[in-house]
């Protein structure tokens, strides 16, 4: 029987499908790494939804088989040093996928149609009709880097307006399909109105969009990222937001989500960001939605199921 312990924000239903096939679970709303790193031993999974899992914590977690996060990015945790103590890293992208499209076609509709800008206006007693005239979406050429699960619930979910799509993705190939044609990087630098970013944060793809990565588009761009903050170098395009290939900038994540913490150049760049009228942001919401509380959980309690069952 295996013993289970939940930190976090995670929908009652991951206990219920657990508890109801034999795990026994033990949940803690929050807990500081100290009391994390006295409770753990017993446990053989650990579940968490935004808790920074260290080397220290797994060290702790002697009888640790896995690590299960409810929900995508997997930055938090020390993946490799799990996997050194043959520990194994769980998640569930697929589970707040929808959530995540919806917010980043939502956000794009805004920009093109200058919903906020004009809604704002409209509340400061403005009528401005001809200046707020928008982008129809059909005439756009997408570029969506990154084609795993938000990747691909974009595409599908953007595909009614009958723009055209183009996608990249480092780890794969032949996904090209009617309504997305597989593209190379420089092939979405000529041809993207739009760039939506669907992609973890790592090594790879820290400050991945910044001054070089605008200046090698050929036209004019609308930018979103709902996926990680360190993607985009926040230093650098607060610099070129005047820039006319800046478009727009619609951000749902930051380099430092902690307000309570910036130094002054962060509260600097963000207060830049607050007062261009280019930029759309939403603080890391994307994700959240009712109907994605419920589907990341069952989803990961169904994943640690079946990891349980094929190692035994």
């Amino acid at each position: 029987m295996k013993r289970i312990l939940v930190i976090g924000r995670i929908d009652k239903v991951l206990i219920e499908k657990l508890s109801a096939t034999g795990f026994i679970c033990d949940f803690f709303n929050s807990l500081s790494s100290k009391d994390l790193m006295d409770k753990i031993e017993p446990y053989q999974g650990l579940v968490v939804r935004t808790y920074i899992v260290s080397k220290e914590i797994i060290d702790a977690g002697k009888n640790l088989q896995f690590i299960a996060r409810a929900g995508s990015g997997l930055e938090k945790i020390d993946i490799d040093y799990a996997k050194q103590k043959g520990i194994a890293v769980l998640n569930s992208p697929e589970g707040n996928a929808d959530a995540v499209a919806e917010h980043a076609i939502g956000m794009l509709l805004n920009m093109l149609h200058n919903i906020s800008k004009s809604s704002n206006e409209i509340n400061n007693w403005q009528f401005n009709r001809l200046e707020n005239t928008g982008y129809e979406l059909g005439s756009r050429t997408v570029g969506i880097i990154g084609f795993g699960n938000t990747g691909t619930r974009f595409a599908s979910k953007l595909s009614g307006f009958g723009c055209r799509m183009l996608a990249y993705d480092k780890y794969k190939k032949d996904f090209e399909n009617e309504l997305v044609k597989e593209a190379t990087m420089d092939e979405i630098f000529e041809q993207a109105d739009v760039v939506s970013l669907h992609i973890p944060y790592n090594e790879e793809t820290h400050h991945l969009v910044g001054e070089s990565f605008i200046n090698k588009c050929a036209k004019p761009l609308y930018i979103i990222n709902t996926s990680r903050g360190s993607i985009v170098n926040s230093k650098e395009i607060v610099k070129i937001l005047t820039n006319e290939k800046i478009k727009g900038l619609a951000l749902d994540v930051y380099e430092n989500e902690n307000y309570n913490s910036y130094n002054e150049l962060e509260k600097n760049i963000m207060q830049q960001l607050i007062d261009s009228k280019k930029c759309l942001l939403t603080p890391h919401t994307a994700g959240w939605s009712f109907e994605s509380d419920y589907k990341i959980a069952a989803v990961l309690s169904k994943k640690i199921q079946e990891y349980v069952l094929m190692s035994k």
